[in-house]
């Protein structure tokens, strides 16, 4: 499968699935269509080879073509970008949250603990707001 520091002709075994990179979507999109090159993958997709050569370059693999191949093959959108959950499941994943995701991945661990760490306080002033208005409206 897909290696996000080497740009391989050929798919090499795969290591950890669950992982929210462009390289690991497309091991997840070789698993699904049951390709084992980029030759194959991109006939698949119905994309040139040098597209899939840019995706990686760009580190991103357009949602479209995740979004397709789920459709397609009746697999989970979610598992497809995440890794997470069931293959055969029907989740699936918003645009907005793909879009987080990549950008999300780009960004050094520090700075993904710290945003992390906002939208946990953001939930939790969510939370007591709710309670808040439950008791309000009592």
């Amino acid at each position: 499968m897909y290696r996000q520091e080497e740009k391989p002709s050929a798919i090499v075994e795969p290591e950890a699935m669950g992982i929210v990179t462009p390289a690991a979507i497309l091991n997840r999109l070789c698993l699904v269509l049951d390709v084992r090159e980029d030759q194959a993958l991109s006939l698949k997709l119905g994309e040139q080879p040098q597209t899939l050569e840019q995706w990686r370059e760009q580190g991103q693999v357009p949602y479209e073509a995740c979004e397709t191949v789920a459709e397609q093959q009746k697999i989970s959108l979610k598992w497809i970008i995440t890794g997470f959950g069931d293959m055969h499941g029907t989740a699936t994943m918003d645009r907005r949250m793909y879009i987080m995701n990549q950008l999300m991945e780009a960004l050094p661990d520090q700075q993904q603990k710290e945003i992390l760490a906002i939208i946990k306080e953001k939930e939790r002033v969510n939370t007591l707001e709710r309670k808040i208005e439950a008791l309000t409206n009592k």
